[in-house]
C-alpha cells in the first residue's frame, strides 16, 4: 500500500486498500480549518474503523482504530527524505514529500503513542 505522487493537486484522496482480504476504504482530507491532514478508514460493512484521525508520521496509523475492527499490520507515514523534521505532513506533502506505509508484521516496527504535534 502506498500513496504518493509528485504532483498533489487535491485535498482528498479516496483509496481502497485490501488487507487481509478486506477491501477497506481509506478517505484523507486536507482540513483548512484544522491545517492538517485527517483520515477515516471504513470497513466494506459500513462500520467507521477510524474517524477523523491526524496523520502523523512515524506513527502506527491503526493505533486511531477501534480495537474490535482493526486491521492486522501497521501503516504509518513517513519522509521521503530526510530535508524535513516537521511532526505530520503539510497541505501539499501528502504523498509528494511523504509516503504512506503499509506493513503486516507490527514487530519489525517501534512506534511512539500518538502525540499531538507540539506537545511531548
Amino acid at each position: 500500500m502506498t500513496l504518493q505522487g509528485d504532483g498533489v493537486s487535491t485535498h482528498v484522496y479516496n483509496q481502497i486498500f485490501t488487507i487481509d482480504g478486506v477491501e477497506y476504504k481509506f478517505r484523507f482530507r486536507y482540513s483548512s480549518v484544522m491545517l492538517r491532514w485527517i483520515f477515516n478508514i471504513t470497513h466494506p460493512n459500513g462500520d467507521a474503523v477510524v474517524t477523523g484521525a491526524p496523520v502523523v508520521y512515524g506513527v502506527n496509523l491503526f493505533s486511531y482504530a477501534d480495537p474490535a475492527l482493526r486491521p492486522r499490520g501497521v501503516v504509518t507515514c513517513i519522509w521521503k527524505s530526510n530535508e524535513t523534521s516537521a511532526p505530520e505532513p503539510t497541505e501539499f506533502e501528502l504523498g509528494k514529500t511523504s509516503v504512506l506505509l503499509y506493513y503486516e508484521r507490527i514487530e519489525d516496527f517501534d512506534f511512539s503513542d500518538p502525540v499531538e504535534p507540539g506537545q511531548s
